[in-house]
């Protein structure tokens, strides 16, 4: 029997990784309902999940194709970056070993399979690249996008880690480490920024995930992400310390 904030079609699953949902992931395999094997996703379930991505967000094939990948990055790569950082364990993260939830046209969360643990690399060599590919060659969409959104899934998992900390700014150099690592620091530029009297962590993106080319975002009041290399750098930089003063309110108890 599943507990309530189990996902939905699945039974038995551990709960993984690091407290918070951009970390959210599962350990086990799930059957049923909206899970996908990320093989059947990537391989012959591609073309329809494009085509899904494609409907529900108003895309061209080259940008739903963008957007799917972005979206699967987003959720393997905080949890087993998450795991490795913290904890010094990755879970099992072969293309061969993760389960999707997708559901809507998204991919909603992720799940490892169980067994021993993988060394960091492998999420790149044995799910990324073979994922990226795939979409790639299914769509057309060019690798520097593909390769961007993985970078910039690596950044988001280390602000997460790193704002809560002491010295928000802690992380820079393991981050510019573990970029240089994966082949991807030509992607997004990192430093220590300082805002008020602290300096954070703070990250923008080199290439644009394509998301404004999309009906969905044309229509927003603001259509490209805060740190798209398409924004001007002041506005850029006006986001974060907008970002920071939000997270600063939310987690820090008035004197």
């Amino acid at each position: 029997m599943t507990s309530p904030d189990e996902p939905a079609g699945s039974s038995g699953l551990v709960r993984l990784g690091v407290a918070g949902s951009r970390f959210e992931a599962w350990r086990g395999r799930p059957s049923g309902g909206p899970w996908v094997p990320a093989m059947v996703l990537f391989g012959d379930g591609l073309a329809r999940a494009v085509e899904e991505v494609a409907d529900r967000r108003g895309a061209a094939v080259p940008v739903a194709g963008a957007l799917l990948f972005e979206g699967y990055a987003q959720r393997i790569v905080p949890p087993v970056i998450g795991g490795w950082i913290v904890d010094g364990g990755v879970p099992a993260c072969g293309l061969a070993d993760v389960a999707v939830e997708w559901a809507g046209g998204r991919t909603v969360r992720i799940a490892c399979a169980d067994g021993p643990d993988s060394g960091p690399d492998r999420l790149l060599d044995a799910n990324l690249v073979p994922a990226l590919e795939a979409v790639h060659a299914a769509t057309g969409v060019g690798r520097r996008v593909l390769r961007g959104a993985v970078a910039h899934a690596v950044c988001v998992a280390f602000l997460h880690l790193s704002w809560p900390k002491p010295d928000p700014a802690d992380d820079v150099i393991r981050l510019r480490e573990v970029l240089e690592r994966f082949g991807l620091d030509s992607l997004v530029h990192h430093e220590a920024l300082l805002v008020g009297d602290r300096p954070w962590l703070y990250a923008e993106r080199r290439s644009c995930c394509l998301a404004f080319r999309a009906a969905d975002h044309r229509g927003a009041t603001v259509p490209f992400c805060a740190t798209c290399p398409v924004v001007p750098e002041a506005d850029r930089r006006r986001s974060f310390e907008a970002a920071v003063a939000a997270f600063v309110q939310r987690t820090v108890p008035p004197s």
